[in-house]
């Protein structure tokens, strides 16, 4: 399959690049050193100054917004000159949207995809009623993208179709298995199966990202490379696509699984039992590194109070490195975990017309291990080795961790089911069915079988960044004058000499109280009708437990309580310990932040596995079935329902590390989790998350897959033409051409799926008030009023309020009267925002779509024939209104002024896309013999 396809992306205007942002309508015209009190400036991060009196930073605006040109990195520069100029005006963008600003180039992309499919399938009946039956299916596929939107060190890889650099993936599976018939009423059912997926990532073609002069350039300059996985750095610039390899997807991995599984059925009189147990071995792979990231996020630029201005392009080209950017120690490691279910099962006829299923399983599910003893984890409540503080790392093999499993599995898995169908009445019309069941998962395997957390973590897989001054508001170094060193030690150092890696952010895994599970219960009540009708209606329930939240929890943070009694105080030193003194380089007097943390011998402790996520799902269902006859077949299925989670349920599920991941935002599938491979709905640090962490139950919400009501038709209808049917009967040449037709219809119908809400941010949150209906007003609109406008602004206001006076405080710094604003005096700055994390009003819009298909078999005899298929996909070609945009702002006063809320460019409710793909149709032509 080869696909060519246009792509809108954004490019630095030609000003820009030699650091003009004079004429850019986001930031001010009167900016400058002389005029503090406009702040949406270009600030220059080498004049950054710190008020102990108001623990604040501060910075010197760059006079007219334009960086002189002797302040430009070279190796920026560099970089910069590969850009393509703009060569598209988006009509979407002008007259309120950014103009010129973004979107500003179109070029193609062009992507193949190649897949072979084998299968091989052979059964034997043996003697002694013994059935035997082996397969065997390989499917390899080969992705490349053969063109770019541009070439050169910016090249924007992360543009493939399907894909962001070339790969394969060879996958294989094999079962065999044998059912013997022991006695009448006795069977045994034994299968073994093996799986196993490999997927190679290969480098992007230096003839399109010209690796060979970005290495001439960054020569000598103390970066950490790694061939062949990170053969340049990887640099991020807030506004525009990634520049280099896409971190973590130029890599080998790979997941293999053993399964073997034996099933007895024996049936005593009204009683059918059953019984069974099921291994399985799971390993993964993964070789690749930590990779090389730069990052220039634009907050070095701006005014650190306020958060006004700033551009990341702007602090790329002075060369301002973030902190936090760097790399760390990677390992490659061969992760098993086992798991075992056994159950027994009796389904009991108790009278002809009730019948009883009563069930137990058993589940062991075994925690991962690795082939080398490899690993380590954070122990929480151990004195760390190095300072005389709790929390350190143990390394697995050793007296601190001798058992090579993270953690024994859970013994106590029980999971009854019990279930009835009960037929009331004596004309066995009507039957009513209930059921409940425990269901425990192996989240195990969900959080680490695609490569989640396929790494060694922590010790061995270790983050080392470029911290500087640990403050985050200066610059970790200039880009062209090199790095410091980082000190990453080798790979086989860590465990021989008991590395802490104090000042780095570490991580772990945690074991909950128990194993994921679900209770499950529905009642359903069923009746057939005259004329070949049934109908069906009930109640379906879920309650989560102990399910996976998000990955890479900190639990070594400040308190909220503390943020908000020190409030920006929290910068200012306080007395330390000079033993954390010495690892931050503060001696005996230390910022606040650094400190008073759980565990201040560590700049953070994420942990992967945070088994406190929960679930409640509650639905009425109705089924209705016209089954075949006279030609047709019908069924409609209505769903009423309401999902609602902790915050991040289930964040595992978007964040697989592959070359297909691109980060995109597709239609409705890139609002639910798991839902495209580049899906990012509930990962941590997006919009998805809790706002406080120390109050994580105040963010449960509407799941991002809630959709209050689902209408499905589905009709197959054999065409009343030809031979044998109503009309057109005959015998001639024409009838043969026009009988046999079979007409397929799929209608879906479906409510939107809820969003997240931000807006301008205070020193907590970037999350808005909810203060009216955001879909007010909605049901007069048109639909290019929708498009323009489909939320009602005015139901959202700032966090910090919506008086006017106050707005201009808080993104100038300056009362009216010219004095300084002190913001650690105004309380709405140091509140969280009250929209709640998805409001049941602020959904995106709805969607239906129809898919037909027209087939006919044509026959040679009664086992050869072909079947010709003409399928249409969207045939109304019906372009649902796609995500809106949910940063909420408002545009520039009328004067044209801008601040924190009043925003050039100002998107909030835009709709620019859509849900579906156009009208495209299908012809497909197979023999079958």
């Amino acid at each position: 399959m080869h696909e060519n396809r246009p792509r809108i992306l954004t490019v630095p205007l030609t000003a820009e690049l030699q650091g003009d942002f004079s004429a850019d309508p986001r930031f001010s015209p009167s900016c400058g050193p002389s005029n503090s009190s406009v702040t949406n400036c270009i600030f220059d991060p080498a004049t950054t100054t710190f008020d102990p009196s108001t623990g604040t930073y501060h910075r010197t605006a760059f006079q007219n917004n334009i960086i002189p040109s002797t302040s430009v990195d070279k190796l920026a520069a560099f970089y910069l000159s590969s850009y393509p100029a703009p060569n598209f005006v988006d009509p979407l963008q002008q007259n309120g949207g950014c103009e010129l600003f973004c979107n500003n180039f179109i070029g193609t992309v062009g992507s193949s995809l190649t897949t072979h499919n084998v299968s091989i399938k052979i059964d034997h009946n043996m003697p002694q009623n013994q059935k035997l039956f082996t397969e065997w299916l390989f499917n390899p596929s080969y992705y490349k993208n053969y063109r770019y939107p541009w070439n050169g060190p910016t090249a924007d890889t992360a543009t493939g179709i399907a894909g962001a650099q070339p790969y394969r993936t060879i996958n294989q599976i094999g079962a065999v298995g044998l059912t013997s018939t022991l006695s009448p009423t006795l069977v045994n059912e034994a299968r073994f199966m093996f799986s196993r997926q490999n997927q190679i990532a290969d480098p992007n073609p230096d003839s399109v990202v010209d690796n060979a002069d970005v290495l001439k350039h960054v020569q000598g300059l103390n970066f950490y490379l790694y061939g062949p996985f990170q053969l340049v750095p990887d640099i991020g610039i807030s506004g525009f696509d990634g520049i280099g390899p896409q971190q973590w997807q130029n890599a080998i991995q790979g997941v293999q699984a053993f399964t073997a599984i034996d099933n007895v059925t024996k049936i005593l009189g009204k009683h059918s039992l059953k019984g069974g147990l099921m291994w399985r071995r799971d390993n993964n792979w993964n070789l690749a590194a930590w990779g090389y990231g730069l990052g220039f996020g634009g907050g070095l630029t701006n005014d650190p109070v306020s958060g006004s201005g700033g551009a990341g392009l702007a602090q790329f080209e002075l060369g301002a490195v973030d902190q936090g950017s760097g790399s760390g120690t990677y390992h490659a490691p061969w992760q098993t975990n086992d798991y075992w279910g056994f159950y027994l099962q009796d389904d009991y006829r108790v009278t002809p017309s009730f019948s009883l299923n009563v069930g137990l399983r058993y589940d062991l599910f075994g925690w991962f291990r690795e082939r080398y003893n490899d690993l380590a984890n954070f122990n929480f409540t151990a004195i760390n080795p190095e300072v005389a503080y709790p929390g350190r790392l143990d390394y697995f093999g050793t007296p601190a961790h001798p058992d090579r499993n993270v953690f024994p599995a859970h013994k106590g898995d029980l999971g009854p089911r019990v279930a009835f169908a009960w037929s009331p009445f004596h004309d066995q019309k009507t039957v009513i069915r209930g059921a409940f069941g425990v269901i425990y998962s192996n989240g195990i395997s969900a959080a680490f079988g695609d490569q989640n957390g396929g790494i060694s973590a922590p010790a061995f897989a270790n983050y080392i960044a470029y911290n500087g001054d640990f403050t985050g508001k200066t610059p970790a170094f200039i880009l062209s004058q090199g790095a410091p060193p980082l000190n990453i030690p080798a790979l086989d150092f860590a465990k021989k000499q008991n590395l802490q890696f104090l000042g780095t952010t570490t991580g772990g895994f945690l074991n909950g109280d128990s194993d994921p599970y679900v209770e499950q219960w529905s009642l359903y009540v069923e009746r057939q009708l005259p004329g070949n009708i049934g109908l069906s209606f009930g109640y379906v329930g879920t309650h989560g437990m102990h399910l996976y939240g998000d990955e890479f929890r900190n639990y070594d943070r400040v308190p909220t309580a503390i943020r908000r009694q020190l409030r920006f105080n929290i910068n200012n030193s306080v007395p330390t310990d000079p033993a954390i003194g010495a690892i931050y380089g503060c001696g005996d007097a230390c910022p606040a932040f650094l400190v008073d943390k759980p565990y201040p011998q560590y700049g953070g402790v994420t942990i992967n596995t945070n088994p406190d996520g929960y679930n409640r799902y509650h639905s009425f269902q109705m089924k209705f079935e016209k089954r075949y006859s006279q030609g047709l077949n019908l069924i409609a299925a209505y769903t009423f329902q309401k999902n609602i989670q902790s915050a991040q349920a289930g964040s595992t599920l978007g964040n697989a590390a592959v070359p297909t991941t691109l980060g995109r935002n597709v239609g409705r599938t890139s609002l639910v989790p798991g839902g495209d491979a580049g899906g990012v709905p509930e990962h941590a640090g997006i919009s998805g998350a809790y706002q406080d962490p120390d109050n994580r139950r105040g963010d449960t919400a509407l799941s991002p897959d809630d959709i209050p009501q689902i209408l499905n038709l589905a009709a197959t209808y054999e065409l009343p033409f030809g031979r044998g049917k109503s009309f057109f009967n005959g015998t001639g040449p024409a009838n043969k051409i026009i009988s046999g037709w079979t007409w397929t219809q799929n209608w879906n119908f479906q409510k939107g799926v809820p969003l997240v809400f931000s807006g301008p941010c205070n020193a907590m949150t970037c999350r808005p008030n909810l203060v009216g209906d955001p879909s007010r007003g909605r049901s007069s609109k048109s639909r290019q009023q929708l498009e323009n406008q489909y939320f009602d602004p005015s139901a959202f206001q700032a966090v910090f309020g919506g008086d006017p006076t106050v707005i201009q405080e808080v993104s100038t710094g300056l009362h009216p009267d010219g004095t300084s604003f002190d913001y650690n005096a105004f309380d709405p700055w140091w509140q969280f925002g009250t929209s709640g994390l998805r409001p049941p009003s602020g959904r995106m819009p709805g969607f239906w779509n129809a898919d037909m298909t027209l087939a006919r078999d044509l026959h040679f005899s009664e086992s050869r024939y072909f079947q010709f298929r003409w399928t249409l996909f969207n045939v109304f070609n019906h372009q649902n209104l796609g995500i809106p945009n949910t940063n909420w702002c408002l545009p520039p006063l009328a004067d044209g002024t801008t601040d924190l809320v009043h925003q050039f460019g100002c998107q909030f409710g835009k709709i620019t896309n859509v849900q579906t793909d156009p009208r495209s149709m299908e012809f497909g032509l197979k023999f079958y013999w």
